[in-house]
């Protein structure tokens, strides 16, 4: 019992390491331009809190250009593209545009 909750307690931190650090809401504001720097790693789990995020600053700053700055990324799968083009849209129908800076 004891070695099983030895390694629940190991998962939860590296759990909850994943979490903080999957946030992508460090950003500037400068000139209408808002930077939003990604994550070390954009899995399923990241993106779908960062695409929460970057919606929020998107709605709360209403820039003209937005920049997802990947210059810390490590690893991306087909959510972590998805974030892209999905920013890229709201973007677009906004009226402004979204670009990728590594």
């Amino acid at each position: 019992m004891r070695e099983d909750r030895k390694k629940r307690n190991r998962r939860d931190r590296r759990g909850a390491r994943t979490a903080a650090a999957g946030r992508s809401t460090v950003m500037t504001l400068e000139n209408g331009s808002l930077l939003i720097r990604v994550p070390e790693e954009l899995d399923h789990h990241s993106a779908r809190r960062g695409m929460a995020d970057i919606e929020r600053l998107l709605d709360e700053y209403m820039p003209r250009d937005a920049i997802l700055d990947m210059s810390a990324l490590t690893f991306m799968d087909s959510a972590g593209i998805a974030l892209i083009l999905r920013t890229e849209r709201r973007m677009r129908r906004a009226g402004g545009r979204a670009s990728v800076e590594n």
